[in-house]
């Protein structure tokens, strides 16, 4: 006899409920975050269903558990929680009605002390005295001030004060000027809010205390430092602004001369405004603000998070964290060569040889200065504040801490051939004063000899090394993917304000507000986007100019969100800009002109590399090479012994400006660390999937006759329901009655009507046994969005 096939069961029983289409269906928001970067346990949640449907018949469950019971309806009429309980790690939150349609949507938490997606922390850390535990958790903290006569000064709700002022916010409310200060901690270091109190009711979610106007100013430090000790939050007491009905946050981390990370500073940036959200309601705007190091955070943060801030203003700005930092290496190099020489082939040098090789006429000062605030951030030989000096590294102490810039953000650039965090900076091929050169204010003999004597870093110790630095290839890469090199591609879909004075004394240079013009032509055809005011005061313009952008640019920002056009962000920012929101030099006030061309205000002079041949975006951090050829410097006569020099010194070439950097490539929105340097992509904002929708047809099975007698597979037709989406991952497992796992299958898409699913490699299942057939919906990375199970009586 030979083998045959019975078809043993028929049957029609639903597994999957069909769910509704997305826009009749229940619908799951979480409210305070992205659902893949929730931290601290929490999550503000609300859920609607379709016309007719009663929110009160749901049922909610994370993961396996019911929590139902956090959920009601709220002061603003929705049906939602500040839902508790949630794990670190992956979880679903799914809400089903009692014909079973519904949504589920992965959430995925964090720990309160973090990390989210900036990668491991660095080690050692020291907490504050009252922390909780290692990662420097603390209940939060409140206290009271009023504004008064004397400034602001602590407020008892029981004995007001008589000189207690009042505030009429931007709404036209006007109310006393009370102000609640939060302080707490996250992400292993401090925050900050402050905002309009009125201390005769508690702040709900739901119901936000009215005279917060929803709008959120994220306030910024300067400088660029490296601590492993928990710092102080920046000040929140902008008194115009918090009287307006702004709430005012800062994060110790996002002080830069206190940690120079942005990825961190964007993580705890993210972490303390889903806090507020929680606690006191979801935020209409976010708008950063702040100089200098403050700049350089809200730019990347704006450029790899875009999204996150719906408009920034700047001062005293720096485009990005390694133009910086290349920009304080030439300065360290420069200072050192002009320092060491006083006279050579081409004759004696003098500071304005310094400025036609540095591209600014206070070159010597600007050098020094820079060198002063910056270097030794850069090498470590000032970093790790709060630590024990004795664990820093050193070249005697080769396992110590590295306290510099680079090493502090080695979750970003990974490790370079040194071991060490990999360097992404370079100045191989860099022919350092050619533009003066061929000007005629460079002699040749010293064009030669300043490029033959520049050398470049050792990139272990930092020290001066008769070689060109030579960049690390990764971290090359990963400088352009994170945005730390901000090339632009992203950037136009923010609106920015920037404001600067006259900087050149100040370390602050004003090339990078053209670098930012430059950007954004290349990727967007235009500099709309980016308004930039001008004024005598050093450093930021005027005294007015920090609040007046903040209020400006919430006027933009409101345009752009009634915008309900199809239009890319992008487009949305460049058309919605008020027409008498523009470029302007303002010499006093009420004396203004339009444009950017204030020489009575600002020059604008090249960087080192501009003056090197390099373009006005100042974004090739490590340049292609072409030959070095004679008749490249046009009107320049050099002697055999100068060539050869030359060619000595640029054995591989030399810089070839019109083509991009190498291993350039565009910022990768939205990146999280958590697996390596280099980051992975989160992807789009995650949202519910409605139920899939899939049942069994039928369930058969075929019998082995001859030899040992058994089930030999089983075939499953599923069927997608009425109503469900397009495609749907499905996966099938089958137990038997003992609860052993038979057969399972791997997700598989169901594109047509119906699928069949053939199980074969049984384990132990003998005609007439009873199976568990389950069939679970997965999404694309394999995780369950739900599940239904039937049990079948296999025919003998």
């Amino acid at each position: 006899m030979g083998r045959g096939t019975v078809a043993l069961l028929a049957l029609a029983t639903t597994l999957l409920t069909p769910g509704a289409a997305l826009a009749a269906g229940v619908e799951i928001d979480v409210l305070s975050n992205r659902a893949d970067l929730l931290s601290g346990g929490d999550a503000l949640v609300a859920i609607a269903v379709p016309e007719g449907r009663r929110v009160q018949d749901l049922r909610v469950t994370l993961g396996s558990t019911d929590v139902t019971k956090q959920f009601a309806v709220r002061a603003d009429g929705r049906f939602g929680a500040l839902l508790t309980g949630i794990p670190d790690g992956p979880v679903r939150l799914a809400a089903r009605l009692p014909d079973r349609t519904g949504a589920s949507i992965r959430l995925v938490g964090h720990p309160n002390g973090g990390p989210v997606f900036a990668g491991p922390q660095v080690q050692p850390w020291a907490c504050q005295s009252g922390a909780r535990d290692a990662q420097c958790n603390q209940p939060a903290s409140y206290q009271l001030l009023y504004r008064g006569d004397r400034g602001f000064r602590p407020y008892d709700p029981a004995s007001p004060p008589r000189d207690l002022r009042s505030t009429t916010t931007d709404g036209g409310r006007t109310v006393p000027f009370v102000v609640r200060v939060e302080t707490g901690y996250q992400d292993r270091d401090q925050y900050r809010i402050a905002t309009l109190h009125d201390p005769a009711r508690e702040w709900d979610p739901w119901a936000p205390q009215p005279q917060w106007n929803r709008k959120l100013v994220i306030t910024h430090g300067g400088s660029c430092g490296v601590d492993r000790a928990v710092g102080s939050a920046p000040d929140v007491l902008n008194e115009e602004l918090l009287g307006k009905g702004f709430m005012v946050m800062s994060t110790a981390l996002n002080n830069l001369g206190h940690n120079c990370n942005p990825a961190l500073i964007a993580e705890s940036e993210i972490m303390a405004r889903e806090r507020i959200v929680e606690q006191y309601g979801e935020v209409r705007r976010t708008i950063g603000t702040g100089s200098s190091g403050g700049a350089i955070a809200q730019l990347m943060i704006a450029h790899a998070y875009p999204g996150f801030y719906d408009g920034i203003t700047t001062g005293a700005t720096f485009a990005d964290l390694l133009t910086t930092g290349r920009h304080a290496v030439h300065g360290h190099l420069f200072k050192e060569l002009f320092r060491g020489i006083s006279d050579g082939p081409g004759g004696l040098y003098t500071p304005l040889d310094q400025a036609e090789v540095s591209g600014s006429p206070l070159a010597t000062l600007d050098d020094q200065l820079f060198d002063l605030a910056f270097w030794s951030n850069i090498t470590g030989e000032s970093g790790c504040g709060g630590m024990d000096p004795a664990l820093k590294w050193s070249p005697s102490n080769p396992g110590g801490v590295r306290c510099g810039v680079l090493d502090h953000n080695i979750a970003v650039f990974g490790k370079g051939e040194s071991g060490y965090a990999g360097v992404p900076l370079d100045n191989v091929g860099i022919e350092y004063g050619r533009k003066a050169l061929l000007a005629g204010r460079l002699t040749p003999a010293k064009f030669v000899d300043v490029n033959a004597r520049i050398g470049g870093l050792d990139k272990t110790t930092f020290g001066a090394a008769p070689g060109r630095t030579s960049a690390d290839p990764q971290a090359l890469r990963n400088a352009y993917r994170s945005g730390y090199m901000a090339i632009g591609n992203t950037l136009g879909q923010t609106p920015h304000i920037e404001y600067r004075g006259s900087n050149e004394v100040t370390a602050h240079v004003t090339y990078p507000s053209l670098a930012l013009n430059a950007r954004l032509d290349r990727f967007e055809g235009t500099h709309a986007s980016h308004v930039l005011w001008q004024g005598p005061v050093p450093l930021i313009g005027n005294i007015t100019f920090p609040n007046r952008s903040v209020l400006e640019i919430d006027r933009w920002i409101a345009r752009i969100q009634d915008d309900r056009s199809g239009r890319t962000q992008a487009e949305k920012v460049r058309a919605n800009r008020p027409a008498d929101l523009t470029d302007r030099c303002e010499l006093a006030t009420g004396l203004e002109q339009q444009g950017t061309d204030c020489p009575l205000l600002t020059r604008f002079y090249d960087s080192p590399t501009n003056v090197a041949g390099e373009g006005p975006r100042n974004d090739v951090l490590k340049c292609q090479l072409k030959p070095l050829r004679r008749e490249d410097y046009p009107g320049v006569t050099f002697t055999d012994a100068q060539w050869a020099t030359l060619q000595a010194t640029f054995p591989t070439g030399v810089c070839d400006w019109s083509k991009p950097g190498v291993e350039e490539t565009p910022t990768v929105p939205w990146l999280t660390y958590e697996d390596g340097p280099g980051g992975r992509e989160l992807g789009p904002v995650p949202a519910a999937v409605p139920f899939a929708g899939v049942r069994a047809l039928r369930v058969g099975s075929t019998v082995r006759r001859l030899g040992r007698p058994g089930v030999r597979s089983v075939r499953i037709v599923l069927e997608k329901a009425r109503g469900s989406v397009a495609a749907r991952r499905v996966a099938v497992r089958v137990l038997d009655a003992r609860g052993r796992l038979v057969a399972s299958s791997r997700p598989r898409t169901l594109r047509g009507p119906r699928t069949g699913v053939q199980l074969r490699r049984l384990r132990r299942v003998a005609p007439g046994s009873t199976l568990s057939v389950t069939v679970r919906s997965v999404d694309a990375a394999g995780a369950p969005v739900d599940a239904g199970t039937v049990r079948v009586r296999l025919a003998r």
